[in-house]
């Protein structure tokens, strides 16, 4: 047993010394591949390096270059003031692209971050919250305005940097991947985005002086809205379209109206619950910016021959309307500035209901209105017979309700617009407070 104990021990002492030399040899070729690596990734790192080297040793003394290749790059030898310079360096270092891109971010981040401050000194300052009225201040509004501007040519520079160094802006870029992008465009810039490049600046220009005149118009009214302020608001309007005038033509003018003038504005609200084409939306604005606010009845109109006038120009005006778009159109469009179409649409909208829900009901609406009228105007029939049918009518319109909007769609709709269902025949109140079904006798 004593021989074979020897002979194991002897073998394990040779793989032993054998094993130490495979693994001196391995490392010795990693490294040489890494330094290689590395060598091949920062050539223009190490000739730089090299040639400095040969310029301090002008005796021309042997070195070594293996020991130069093999030299490790540090982050002081890649990192750079100038940013070019930066991604240059990172870049022959073998830094992935999206490793380039955070660490370039970063770096324009924090340069910008000083100068955002200065712009917004007041950001960080634990502001007293209650002091409401000096929030709202005038002065205070229009040195924000004056902020927001700046705050946007900033940002406007810093995605004109990033474009140069990485050939687009990722803050941007993500922006855009998340749908959030129109949140950073400034209101502005989108209203003459339809303009070509050549004239965006001039007509931005304008449309800066008048929102500045028009914020002081509006804090010199401190709120009121009355036929002084309307007819201040008006002649502010003609002012910004003679001025854009000198700079647009006739043809860009008239895309400008369409998009943001006074009219376009009221039209975007008014049209919500209506689906147009291009020429009908062109024929409704040229109609209503013909009679602008002379159809409204603000409430201030003195005398009643005024107010007679408001209600005949909106007369002559949908009767244009009717001629223009075609009885069916103007249907719809007539209904869908009421407000209880609206709410309809809405809550079919809510509750997945057919596209067409909102306008049977709403057409439902007038047919149990107009059966309702009909009943308490006809003098044949007794005051109990007539509040008896008027009752089925309620009874009959409500199920048909139901039936359309379904059970949970009725009973919002009964809270949100629904008003008119018990004016068909109203109900008696408990004394509880809640309704019976016993209908109110109206002798």
């Amino acid at each position: 047993m004593k021989p074979l104990h020897l002979l194991l021990i002897g073998s394990l002492a040779i793989n032993t010394v054998l094993a130490g030399f495979w693994i001196k040899s391995k490392r010795t070729v990693t490294q040489t591949a890494t330094a290689s690596g590395i060598a091949t990734a920062t050539t223009g790192l190490s000739a730089k390096k090299a040639k400095q080297n040969s310029s301090s040793n002008p005796e021309g003394t042997a070195t070594d270059p293996t020991v130069a290749e093999i030299k490790p790059v540090t982050w002081l030898d890649i990192q750079s003031t100038d940013l070019k310079e930066f991604v240059a360096r990172l870049r022959a270092a073998g830094c992935p692209d999206e490793t380039v891109k955070d660490i370039i971010l970063a770096e324009v981040n924090r340069r910008f971050a000083a100068r955002q401050r200065e712009i917004w000194p007041e950001q960080p300052v634990d502001n007293k919250f209650w002091r409401v009225d000096k929030r709202n201040a005038p002065e205070q509004a229009k040195k924000q305005r004056a902020q927001a501007r700046q705050y946007r040519d900033l940002q406007k520079e810093k995605t004109v940097l990033l474009v140069d160094l990485l050939g687009y802006d990722p803050e941007l870029q993500q922006r855009i991947e998340e749908g959030n992008e129109e949140f950073f465009v400034d209101w502005q810039e989108r209203q003459i985005s339809f303009l070509p490049e050549s004239k965006r600046q001039a007509a931005l220009k304008i449309l800066e002086e008048f929102q500045e005149k028009e914020q002081e118009m509006y804090a010199a009214n401190q709120g009121l809205w009355d036929a002084q302020s309307r007819a201040e608001q008006r002649q502010m309007q003609t002012d910004k379209l003679a001025a854009l005038a000198q700079v647009l033509s006739p043809d860009e003018l008239r895309e400008y109206e369409l998009r943001q003038s006074q009219t376009a504005t009221q039209l975007s609200h008014d049209l919500r619950s209506l689906t147009v084409d291009r020429t009908e939306y062109e024929t409704i604005f040229d109609i209503r910016k013909k009679y602008g606010d002379s159809i409204y009845n603000y409430g201030d109109l003195e005398g009643a021959e005024a107010r007679k006038q408001a209600e005949e120009n909106k007369k002559t005006m949908n009767q244009e309307l009717t001629a223009a778009l075609g009885a069916d159109k103007f249907k719809e469009y007539e209904r869908s500035q009421d407000y209880q179409y609206q709410q309809l649409q809405r809550l079919a909208k809510r509750n997945d209901l057919p596209p067409d829900t909102a306008g049977k009901v709403y057409d439902y609406k007038s047919i149990a209105e107009d059966g309702a009228k009909a009943l308490r105007n006809n003098k044949d029939l007794s005051a109990e017979q007539r509040q008896t049918a008027l009752a089925n009518l309620r009874a009959e319109t409500e199920n048909t309700l139901k039936q359309t909007l379904g059970e949970k769609g009725y009973k919002s709709y009964v809270q949100n617009g629904g008003w008119w269902i018990n004016n068909i025949a109203p109900q008696r109140s408990s004394a509880s407070g809640f309704r019976t079904s016993e209908p109110i006798i109206i002798r």
